[in-house]
């Protein structure tokens, strides 16, 4: 798992938990899978383009929230 796949399943649990939805809640106003949801938030896997913009528009966070502040 690389850090940068660590710290994007920590904010997505992060985003998720602010907005008080369970990862169900959250693939079924997504469409993606609440399994697929779970390997984001372990830091297995991170999520198509397409994905992603459907986790911010339901989380409502920008796109940086995902991304460390250093990483520029």
């Amino acid at each position: 798992m690389s850090d940068f796949n660590h710290f994007f399943g920590v904010r997505l649990r992060a985003a998720r938990h602010g907005v008080k939805l369970s990862q169900v809640a959250l693939a079924e106003l997504t469409g993606i899978s609440q399994d697929l949801i779970s390997h984001y938030e372990g830091g297995k896997s991170l999520p198509s383009l397409p994905s992603f913009l459907r986790l911010i528009t339901a989380l409502d966070v920008r796109p940086c929230y995902f991304f460390p502040s250093d990483a520029v």
